[in-house]
């Protein structure tokens, strides 16, 4: 049967992305709706077609069969019409390019390394966006992502750019000033920097990995979030928890430095995220390339146990 009036986008989008998520809740976070809203969208959408698309269980949602094969095609429609829009709008010279990351990855370790980007890419206006607090999925205004985390998103491509480590960083000045900092018990004598939205316990992590749980620092000092611990850090205020990549570059110049060996596997690490249908947008593909050459390029050094990058306090 010919149809002749087409849904509407907005009921198409909210049943694409219920249909990758199989959630309700999930499909509204991504596209700043409420679950309500989504699921009326949806509903609307199964009254126009006159056929259920999932089955409503009392946990669980699943396409029927029917939805199943609608979902694959207006994927299908989804993506040309981002190659179609791509193409008009990188004809007029238009067309930025929106990354996600956390405040601390978009601070220290992506902004320092913008220029190679722009070299390359003259043309390309970027975008980045760094909400408050770091959302375990994509915001729906944004390209590409650089999320943390287990890999484990659905309904998006992830590649695996870069792992974590922790372990303390202090600088050399506050070294100059302090208790002797030669093995981690040393703790006990020192100011430790926390973080209030961290929402892992690193220095507990490590303290235990170190056997010495029950070191307890002289004293501890409360920021905010992870940009302003490594900020205290540098300037001498005390021992912060750092996180390679992100103090990476401050380590090469001798801003900060490792007072121990000792470096721990992070709760997680970063991965590149971006829509499906996306993929084969001009600008995520460019940058898909640059970042992972980028990402390559800190994995190597970070292998590099370069013992002049930790500090050597007198026997």
């Amino acid at each position: 049967m010919k149809v002749s009036r087409l849904p509407s986008l907005a009921a198409l989008k909210a049943f694409e992305s219920v249909g990758r998520h199989l959630s309700f809740q999930r499909a509204a976070d991504e596209l700043c709706l409420t679950p309500s809203a989504v699921s009326h969208q949806v509903r609307t959408l199964e009254n126009q077609l006159g056929t259920r698309l999932f089955v409503r269980r009392h946990h669980e949602l699943e396409l029927t069969s029917t939805g199943r094969s609608y979902l694959i095609r207006i994927q299908a429609v989804i993506a040309d019409l981002l190659d179609a829009t791509s193409d008009v709008v990188d004809s007029t010279g238009q067309s930025p390019l929106t990354v996600q990351l956390c405040p601390s990855l978009a601070t220290l370790w992506l902004i320092p390394r913008l220029d190679g980007f722009k070299d390359e890419n003259p043309d390309m206006e970027i975008n980045i966006v760094t909400p408050y607090e770091d959302p375990h999925f994509l915001l729906p205004e944004v390209d590409a992502g650089i999320l943390y985390g287990t890999g484990t998103w659905t309904g998006v491509r992830t590649e695996f750019l870069m792992s974590e480590e922790i372990f303390p960083v202090c600088s050399p000045e506050y070294l100059k000033k302090s208790s002797p900092l030669k093995k981690p018990t040393d703790i006990a004598k020192h100011t430790i920097i926390l973080c209030t939205l961290a929402p892992n316990p690193e220095w507990a992590f490590w303290l235990e990995k170190s056997d010495c749980k029950d070191v307890v620092p002289r004293q501890s000092i409360r920021v905010h979030n992870r940009v302003q611990t490594i900020q205290a850090a540098l300037d001498g205020v005390g021992i912060a928890m750092g996180r390679r990549p992100n103090v990476d570059d401050a380590i090469k110049s001798g801003k900060l430095v490792a007072p121990f060996r000792d470096r721990m596997d992070g709760f997680g690490a970063y991965y590149l995220v971006y829509p499906e249908q996306a993929g084969r947008l001009p600008r995520i593909s460019v940058f898909r390339k640059w970042i992972q050459a980028q990402s390559e390029l800190t994995e190597a050094l970070s292998q590099i146990k370069d013992p002049n990058q930790f500090l050597k306090t007198p026997a």
